[in-house]
């Protein structure tokens, strides 16, 4: 985790998705300043990262919510 990464877990879906479109264009800008653009990247990787936590917990949420429907036989 990049140190200039901000505090991600208050943040809703949509503002998090927001942060990651504004960087994208942010990162455009700098695409000539080799030493910002990597600290932007690993800043990046930290949203992407989140972001990608965030969907496989509401996968796994959805997958139980799912699983508990169906009626066990086996008891």
């Amino acid at each position: 985790m990049n140190p200039f990464t901000p505090k991600l877990d208050d943040l809703t879906d949509e503002e998090l998705l927001a942060k990651i479109n504004e960087l994208y264009a942010k990162m455009r800008i700098v695409m000539s300043n080799p030493p910002v653009y990597s600290q932007m990247q690993s800043i990046m990787q930290d949203y992407q990262f989140e972001q990608l936590r965030r969907i496989e917990s509401q996968k796994q949420e959805l997958d139980d919510s799912e699983l508990s429907k169906k009626i066990d036989i086996g008891k």
